[in-house]
């Protein structure tokens, strides 16, 4: 079989490489969406998505302060890697006294609230500009600029989010999709 052919004509992996497969060669894909060139696919191994939902009713937004952290996945491992983002406002925030919030993707040490997101927070005030970032697909391994293992979404407003039981939050939704990828073990 060729390169680029596929033995299922409905398949979605688009292969910009010419050449043949090597008798015996197989490719696992394993149900979930696969982007990159062939030696992706070899060197990251499994890839998946997964799209968290933070809503205003979130727990994380009752805190009597100004900054809110959400945990949205801790890594398994240092050979999971987190390989994209994708911050996407669906529902303004609004609430009480509340003029501005953004938003940013980091780790849980400090000073690092919005490594994964390149220094650059996102208003959630709004429903229609949204963020995205590739780490491995540019060559930068997200997931090794500090020791934790712990992807967190980091909000922050000019007044506190809440009083320590309830929030002063009252709309906004926001989708945060995350893409990993655990790698291979060498040789």
């Amino acid at each position: 079989m060729r390169i680029g052919e596929f033995a299922n004509p409905t398949a979605s992996l688009r292969i910009a490489s010419t050449g043949t497969i090597p008798a015996g060669t197989v490719f696992a894909l394993y149900g979930t969406t696969h982007t990159g060139s062939v030696g992706a696919l070899g060197v990251w191994g499994h890839t998946s998505q997964e799209t968290i939902t933070v809503d205003y009713s979130n727990a994380a937004f009752v805190v009597a302060g100004t900054t809110a952290t959400i945990t949205l996945k801790t890594l398994a491992s240092n050979r999971q890697k987190l390989a994209g983002i994708v911050v996407d406002p669906r529902t303004a925030f609004a609430g009480t006294a509340v003029s501005t919030m953004t938003c940013s993707v980091g780790s849980a040490t400090s000073g690092n609230e919005d490594i994964y997101t390149g220094g650059t927070s996102l208003s959630v005030m709004q429903a229609t500009e949204s963020y995205s970032t590739g780490g491995m697909f540019s060559g930068r391994d997200l997931a090794s600029p500090d020791a934790s293992l712990a992807v967190v979404l980091s909000c922050t407003a000019n007044t506190n989010f809440g009083n320590g039981a309830a929030t002063v939050l009252t709309a906004g939704k926001l989708w945060v999709t995350l893409f990993t990828t655990s790698l291979a073990d060498g040789s």
